[in-house]
């Protein structure tokens, strides 16, 4: 208990007494309608948490991403890219940094109850959401699988069901899957990372996975202090370069292509965020697998690859060009970061990339990461697609922004005088 209360320290209380009540309100008709004419008449139910949605975001933390309505768990992707990017370039400066990856064991069946349930009543749960939420996760029984028929039951006693509808909500709320912690390269910052694991470990119930954890370190590390930080966490593989990098490094999806269809197109779920040279290469390795392979020789290709793409109708076989989904699904993400500015990972590409510019406008570095050269390969399709709304003319440069309507440009004409200092005119005054 004694480690439970100490994990406790850090948790706010958000959820408030409004929230509660909405919580524990009777179920009306039109809740059961919503709910019933959600379903897709063609697949199994999903998961039914209207009533936790409106708080999910109040006790989820921003950097979980998955879940919560508005996030994507693509933004911990480029979050997780883009730190370890600026660890690998990191060169100057006296004082190094390191990420240390966290893998969990078997998380969800490791969860402990007790822990589970002060968390929610640290949160601000009242006391009858707290007890209609225990009741589905104590209540489940297993039963065993012998010659194919079930045999006895056991009760559990911890952990939670892995096909619950609960179970993604409810874990985020206690618990980690994986985790990416930062710090500087200090020995008191690696002792400090080990006391809250210890307590952590032992009121929620998680194990830390040793074998498939991994620190890694920044090139401006010093070497005294790095063999002493290794020393430190010497439980957890240090890595000066590569493994960690790698986990969550550029993926690679032109492997054989070619020695099965469901093996080529499974490699195309890693298209997103591909630079277009390398998108354009996704169209040669769909021809090479669609035309197929004769003694490991690619076979001749009678049809252009571009005719392939056509609709049905107009003769084609209607595949994806992959390198226009690839451009379309970048802008979505660039359009994403611009109209959300408040997302977590929209705050950490503006700090690092054009912290005094909008996306659309700032300049790409050399030293970028693939990710982000990625994205502004896909900027012009949004500056070509929209205009700035002026609203009440505060945020609107009249030089510079498209605001212009019925105008391709969208822009001013008339060239700035020189020596003028006016950039922004377009307030609007109440008349009196």
């Amino acid at each position: 208990m004694d480690s439970i209360h100490e994990i406790l320290e850090g948790i706010p209380t958000n959820i408030t007494d409004q929230m509660n009540r909405i919580l524990v309100k009777p179920v009306d008709e039109h809740e059961i309608k919503t709910a019933v004419f959600s379903m897709n008449p063609n697949k199994a139910p999903g998961n039914d948490v209207n009533k936790l949605k409106p708080v999910l975001d109040k006790c989820i933390s921003k950097n979980q991403s998955v879940s919560v309505a508005g996030r994507q768990i693509l933004d911990n992707v480029i979050l997780a890219h883009e730190l370890l990017h600026n660890l690998k370039n990191k060169r100057k400066w006296h004082m190094g940094c390191m990420a240390v990856k966290l893998d969990m064991s078997k998380t969800y069946d490791r969860v402990e109850w007790d822990y589970l349930k002060a968390i929610m009543d640290k949160m601000g749960f009242c006391e009858t959401s707290i007890d209609w939420i225990m009741k589905c996760i104590t209540t489940v029984s297993y039963s065993f699988s012998v010659n194919g028929e079930a045999r006895e039951f056991v009760k559990s006693e911890r952990g939670l069901r892995q096909d619950d509808p609960l179970l993604p909500y409810i874990f985020l709320i206690c618990s980690k899957d994986d985790s990416l912690i930062l710090s500087k390269v200090d020995q008191q910052e690696a002792k400090k990372l080990k006391i809250i694991l210890k307590p952590y470990e032992a009121a929620s119930g998680q194990l830390i996975n040793l074998e498939k954890s991994l620190v890694f370190f920044s090139k401006n590390t010093d070497q005294r202090t790095l063999e002493a930080i290794k020393e430190g966490l010497k439980e957890i593989q240090t890595k000066e370069n590569g493994p960690l990098e790698n986990k969550i490094a550029k993926p690679s999806w032109q492997g054989n292509f070619g020695e099965s269809s469901n093996n080529g197109y499974s490699n195309l779920c890693h298209v997103l965020l591909q630079t277009p040279k390398e998108a354009m290469q996704g169209n040669l390795l769909m021809a090479r697998c669609w035309w197929g392979q004769n003694d490991k020789k690619n076979k001749q290709h009678w049809i252009a690859w571009e005719k392939f793409t056509k609709n049905k109708e107009e003769g084609g076989m209607g595949f994806k060009d992959i390198q226009m989904f690839n451009k379309a699904l970048l802008a979505k993400q660039v359009w994403r970061i611009v109209t959300q500015p408040n997302l977590l990972v929209s705050k950490v590409l503006k700090e690092k990339y054009f912290p005094k510019d909008s996306m659309l406008e700032g300049k790409v570095p050399k030293n970028a990461s693939w990710i982000w050269q990625s994205l502004m390969s896909a900027r012009e399709a949004i500056e070509d697609g929209c205009k700035k709304k002026v609203g009440n003319g505060r945020d609107t440069n009249i030089w510079k922004d498209k605001w212009i309507n019925n105008d391709k440009s969208g822009r001013i004409k008339t060239q700035k005088p020189k020596g003028s200092d006016l950039q922004k005119n377009l307030t609007t005054h109440s008349s009196t």
